[in-house]
């Protein structure tokens, strides 16, 4: 009897010991799983919040696209028809020839910049600074008296770094277009050059009616001011504004 009672004793005894043991291991094997979940959630939650950070970079630079590029070349093509237009009725009996060569090629312009809509190519393309200021003069020179003097230190720094480049050429057209759409400017006058090893200086004016009371900024002037240091327009002494900034060309 002592020997049965001891060995049930025993067994009583091992089989607790295994019991807790088991659910100390199986305890120990949740806070594991736990640890391990929570970890993955934070993972996925950092995840997830960089694709929403890139998504709205995305959403920011074709609002950006569409408003500066897009709307600048729409501006310079209804000025280009408003000229032709007032051509006819100035000289009824000029070269009609000529007239529908210059139609034509505006609406090769509009074709051209509705197949970049399309695929979504607006200025998505790497374009040095020499190009897009070629492209300007072509787009808003038959409409207005537009002068770029862009320094050749200045176009290499802007060509060297493609976020200098495409912040000066946002800068640029929404500087033309907010003097020719809100100030009825006639003649814009763009300054580039280099401040310094790491900063260029541009300055916008033109001779539009300026501004009789402070500016409120739109879409494009508040989007270019995260990326341009001192960012300032303001009415000149002499009529017209002046839209003026620094860029930063380095990328140390």
């Amino acid at each position: 009897r002592v020997s049965i009672s001891f060995g049930a004793t025993f067994f009583t005894i091992f089989t607790i010991i295994l019991l807790v043991t088991i659910g100390f291991s199986a305890v120990k094997s949740q806070r594991l799983m736990i640890t391990s979940l929570t970890d993955l959630t934070h993972l996925l939650e950092h995840e997830v919040g960089k694709k929403q950070v890139a998504l709205e970079r995305l959403r920011l630079t074709l609002a950006r696209q569409l408003h500066g590029d897009v709307q600048s070349r729409l501006s310079a093509i209804a000025l280009k028809l408003e000229w032709i237009a007032d051509q006819k009725v100035a000289s009824p009996e000029s070269d009609e020839s000529n007239r529908l060569t210059q139609v034509d090629a505006v609406a090769d312009e509009v074709f051209v910049l509705a197949r970049q809509l399309e695929e979504l190519d607006t200025v998505s393309g790497r374009e040095e600074i020499e190009i897009v200021v070629d492209e300007l003069l072509n787009s808003w020179g038959a409409a207005i008296d537009l002068h770029i003097d862009l320094t050749p230190e200045a176009a290499v720094k802007l060509n060297e770094t493609e976020e200098a480049c495409r912040t000066a050429t946002e800068m640029m057209r929404e500087g033309i277009s907010n003097a020719v759409r809100h100030g009825g400017a006639q003649s814009v006058h763009i300054v580039i050059v280099s401040e310094s090893d790491d900063w260029i200086a541009v300055s916008i004016s033109d001779n539009g009616v300026g501004m009789d009371k402070p500016h409120q900024w739109g879409f494009g002037l508040t989007s270019l001011n995260m990326d341009v240091d001192q960012l300032n327009f303001a009415a000149q002494d002499n009529g017209g504004s002046l839209l003026t900034g620094r860029i930063l060309t380095s990328t140390s």
